[in-house]
């Protein structure tokens, strides 16, 4: 899905006023044997800002944003990260994007209002 993601904390502390740090994004989720973790890429192209967010837990989940709570990784230190994820400006609701590999005779809406 496209997405906005705003970081909601910076070394474990939450930020007042977190700016947006990625628009129309794509999240992927990755295991490496030991740990899920997710990350980010722009759909454009591009390296992400974002550190991979592991161990994610789903916080909130509606049509306006969807949270996930975590550990980042920093300098060799885990740190609690939270991020928030807001419908790209893209469309005005959060849609799938096919992901390679998948085979889907259309791509379903997640929500429709």
């Amino acid at each position: 899905m496209l997405f906005n993601l705003t970081l909601l904390r910076e070394r474990g502390k939450r930020l007042e006023s977190p700016p947006v740090i990625h628009d129309d994004g794509v999240i992927k989720s990755n295991h490496d044997g030991k740990f899920m973790s997710l990350s980010v890429n722009s759909y454009y192209g591009g390296v992400s800002r974002a550190p991979g967010l592991y161990e994610a837990k789903l916080m909130k989940f509606n049509a306006d944003e969807i949270v996930f709570l975590g550990f980042e990784t920093v300098e060799g230190r885990a740190y609690v990260q939270e991020w928030r994820l807001t419908p790209s400006h893209v469309s005005s609701t959060w849609h799938v994007v096919k992901s390679e590999g998948a085979e889907m005779n259309h791509i379903p809406r997640l929500m429709d209002v």
